[in-house]
């Protein structure tokens, strides 16, 4: 377990903390972080809370898909951008919290109300560029 939330920590995430493979929760809440999200954070196959809520984080999440046990999302409140990657999102079987809101993510919600949304406890994508 890593939590330096409220730490005022400045620059960017070290993708180095991808070589932590036993790491099951990540917490950067409300720090000064920027730049992307290093991919080798969405390698982390143990991983079950992601919390990055309240930096100045850019980039895209592709590759999000593959937290195969994550149950919490939360990186709301960045500067996260690209289209929002729903078949990586929904292949997240285990999540049951994800927090997206306040970023800059485009594309179309999907036509249908995706099925699994339903099963996740709490959501939200408000304050984004979706369709």
């Amino acid at each position: 377990m890593l939590a330096l939330n409220d730490n005022n920590i400045s620059g960017s995430i070290p993708p180095q903390l991808g070589q932590c493979t036993e790491l099951w929760h990540l917490a950067l809440n409300n720090n000064q972080l920027e730049g992307p999200i290093p991919p080798e954070i969405f390698a982390l196959n143990k991983l079950i809370n992601l919390g990055l809520n309240n930096n100045q984080l850019c980039g895209c999440i592709r590759g999000i898909g593959s937290l195969k046990s994550i149950q919490y999302i939360g990186l709301a409140n960045n500067s996260l951008r690209g289209n929002l990657p729903w078949s990586e999102l929904e292949a997240l079987e285990h999540l049951s919290i994800l927090y997206l809101n306040d970023n800059c993510l485009s594309g179309r919600m999907p036509r249908e109300f995706p099925a699994w949304l339903r099963r996740l406890q709490s959501w939200s994508f408000a304050g984004n560029y979706l369709i």
